[in-house]
């Protein structure tokens, strides 16, 4: 009876044993399994963080690009602001030296020489014309315009002792009136050379006095020796 008793004693002791032992196993593999798990949540958290990183670099580079590309451009606009300047300086000293020189061969106050000055091609940059001389016999107008940074001299028309000129879209209209002949011609400039179209040419009669006059507005001329206009266009 004793024996039965140790017997039975001894196997629950034994089943209880064996259940530790597979509690243990069974934890053992749960803790194995969330190791795993934790192992690949970690290496994923790492491909994403440097995904992350690589995206923001690549990012960080493109902005930069975008930095270097925006000032390359301002670099270059400032470059071609002051070669214009530089040019436009230039420019108004040669000119200036063209109505100096005009004043002073022509220095009878009752001769001196007028100028007067458009922009007919646009660029900005004008275009100066001269007027000269005492009569018809010896009048002409001369243009200068803008060659490369340099003045290019353009003798355009003589005996202009009597003219007006008035100012239309891209074009001066040069009109002459003297002993009852009368006539407007359009004078353009293309490629540093001057195109002439005569537009109305009109003889007056016995009891006519008037030349026929323009719709285009009249350009004022100025003495050679008042530098106001240049320096006005030049602002």
């Amino acid at each position: 009876m004793e024996n039965n008793t140790k017997e039975k004693t001894f196997l629950q002791r034994a089943v209880t044993i064996l259940l530790i032992l597979s509690s243990i196993s069974l934890v053992l593999t749960l803790y194995s399994i969330y190791k795993q798990e934790e192992t690949v949540k970690n290496i994923q958290q790492i491909q994403e963080k440097q995904d992350l990183n690589a995206h923001t670099s690549q990012e960080f580079i493109t902005y930069i690009d975008s930095i270097n590309h925006n000032q390359t451009h301002i670099n270059q606009a400032s470059e071609e602001s002051e070669k214009q300047t530089q040019e436009k300086a230039r420019l108004k000293t040669l000119m200036t030296k063209v109505l100096k020189d005009a004043y002073a061969a022509f220095p009878d106050p009752n001769d001196e020489p007028q100028y007067f000055m458009t922009d007919l091609d646009g660029d900005k940059i004008p275009e100066l014309w001269v007027t000269t001389g005492t009569s018809t016999a010896d009048s002409k107008l001369d243009a200068y315009v803008n060659n490369n940074g340099n003045l290019k001299k353009i003798t355009t028309e003589e005996g202009v002792f009597n003219c007006t000129y008035h100012i239309g879209k891209n074009y001066v209209l040069l009109c002459y009136g003297h002993m009852g002949f009368g006539g407007w011609y359009k004078l353009t400039i293309n490629n540093g050379k001057i195109k002439k179209e005569c537009i109305f040419e009109e003889e007056l009669g016995d009891d006519e006095y008037e030349y026929s006059k323009p719709k285009e507005p009249c350009i004022q001329e100025y003495n050679v020796s008042d530098l106001s206009l240049l320096d006005r266009f030049f602002q």
